[in-house]
């Protein structure tokens, strides 16, 4: 058989082992070592590859910005901005629940992790929807769709990796997600407003503007993470790497000498508590070794053309990103290793199921 025929039969059997539940970097890595023993290509140069890979300096972000979400949970920084999100939205129908939302808001504008937002916003929101007489599924929906702009507004984790990926500028992929993240928070608020008003969820508290700057003030130590990501990448002082370490290390400092509610003893718990953050960093560390290999083959072979012109002769286009979509959607939320809370969130989103929640379930089910 010439090769063709044996990189065809290869692709089928990889495919075949994606389709049983194998891991997405262990069917990649064996795609590779298939396609490089057809084709006579060393495998030294994979080993090589796997290293250079992962030696990259921007992939240090991954960790710091996940234990920065970490730390902000444990300071207590995370609680106050949900608190001062309340004073603000509290006043209108479903303001709860839309203070949910610019909680996460807030929140994934420093940590930068879906899952992390989910988590934490929800420990500390879904109790107190539950409990102000919101539905309990569509106080789970509204929090798991919340945690979607944990990819969009920066620092998002999937855009460095995106970037490193594409070989793009991470700067520029976080100044174009900055925009759609605040707009899909807005949308989502509004659409909790009609959902909230039509079902009449949620009590009203009256709007003090004192208040609000009380809990505003509370909050600042949060603002300032927020201003140390967002203006310290934007305006040219840190790089998104070193942003990501000075922000772990304000928090951490900020949870022990300001809020007091990190005790040095118990870093080492922190740092280990979250466990699922861990794995979501090794399942992505092996598919970027696994996309780094792979990578050989894309630019020597150009299977990436061949692939491409495939499935655009086979499927259509709207079809085809929806297979992408699978193919990414079914390794992060197989490999990630989300928590309790998040898995409770997104099983209970798709329960509320009418019309006028779509957009939050929608979104949440993304």
């Amino acid at each position: 058989m010439d090769n063709n025929t044996w990189v065809w039969i290869i692709s089928i059997g990889v495919s075949i082992l994606f389709f049983l539940g194998i891991p997405i970097f262990l069917i990649i890595g064996l795609w590779v070592v298939g396609i490089s023993l057809v084709i006579d290509f060393t495998l030294a140069n994979i080993g090589v590859t796997l290293y250079e890979g992962l030696n990259f300096y921007g992939l240090l972000a991954l960790p710091l910005f996940i234990l920065t979400g970490d730390l902000i949970k444990a300071a207590g920084i995370a609680q106050r901005l949900s608190d001062f999100a309340y004073s603000v939205l509290g006043w209108l129908r479903g303001g709860l629940a839309m203070s949910a939302l610019g909680a996460c808001g807030m929140f994934a504008a420093i940590s930068g992790s879906n899952s992390a937002t989910t988590a934490t916003i929800g420990s500390i929101m879904h109790p107190e929807m539950t409990k102000g007489g919101y539905d309990k599924h569509f106080a789970a929906a509204t929090i798991a769709a919340g945690g979607t702009v944990g990819i969009i507004i920066p620092p998002s984790i999937i855009f460095i990796v995106y970037g490193f990926l594409m070989n793009l500028s991470i700067s520029d992929l976080f100044v174009g997600g900055l925009l759609p993240g605040v707009l899909m928070v807005i949308a989502m608020q509004i659409a909790c407003y009609v959902v909230c008003k039509k079902n009449g969820w949620g009590e009203l508290i009256s709007f003090s503007p004192k208040n609000s700057l009380i809990k505003g003030g509370q909050a600042y130590l949060g603002f300032m993470a927020i201003f140390i990501v967002i203006f310290g990448i934007y305006g040219g002082i840190f790089s998104p790497t070193e942003a990501a370490g000075v922000t772990a290390g304000f928090c951490l400092l900020s949870g022990i000498f300001i809020t007091k509610g990190i005790k040095i003893k118990n870093i080492p718990k922190i740092i280990f508590a979250f466990r699922p953050n861990h794995r979501l960093i090794g399942a992505l560390n092996c598919c970027l070794n696994s996309h780094a290999a792979n990578f050989v083959f894309v630019r020597c072979k150009t299977i990436c053309n061949g692939n491409y012109k495939l499935f655009r002769r086979l499927l259509p286009n709207f079809v085809c990103l929806h297979v992408i979509g699978f193919h990414y959607r079914y390794f992060f939320r197989n490999s990630s290793g989300y928590n309790n809370i998040s898995t409770y969130f997104g099983t209970n989103c798709c329960k509320y199921r009418n019309r006028s929640n779509t957009f939050c379930c929608c979104l949440s089910c993304w």
